[in-house]
């Protein structure tokens, strides 16, 4: 189900990390936060150098999308890493309201997008 307005980027999500994670009495294990999938700009991504997480806390990005597969998730990899050096990759939404013949080749593609890449 897509959003009813795509945000216009990052910023409102970094905004709720950050209060959440500075309310806390101890540090969050990770923080997951939504990618839509036609967003692959730079701009999107920029409010993730404003992240401001505790260092045990791991960040992943939900930049994986089945109707784009590989290709669209190095796209937003390679936008998202010009804000933010470290972070996991996951679905936008989960596998919650998913059809179960589509898990397979959705945990295939996290195996191929968290594989190092080597030039």
């Amino acid at each position: 189900m897509a959003p009813v307005v795509e945000p216009h980027d990052a910023g409102k999500l970094v905004r709720v990390a950050n209060r959440v994670s500075a309310g806390l009495d101890r540090a969050p294990a990770w923080v997951h936060l939504p990618v839509p999938r036609d967003r692959w700009d730079e701009g999107y991504f920029a409010p993730l150098r404003g992240l401001r997480l505790p260092v045990e806390t791991e960040l992943y990005l939900g930049l994986l999308h089945a109707t784009d597969g590989l290709e669209g998730a190095r796209r937003r990899i390679a936008a998202a890493r010009k804000a933010v050096a470290e972070f996991g990759v996951a679905t936008e939404c989960g596998f919650g309201r998913r059809d179960p013949a589509t898990v397979p080749a959705l945990l295939e593609l996290h195996a191929a997008s968290a594989a190092p890449r080597h030039p």
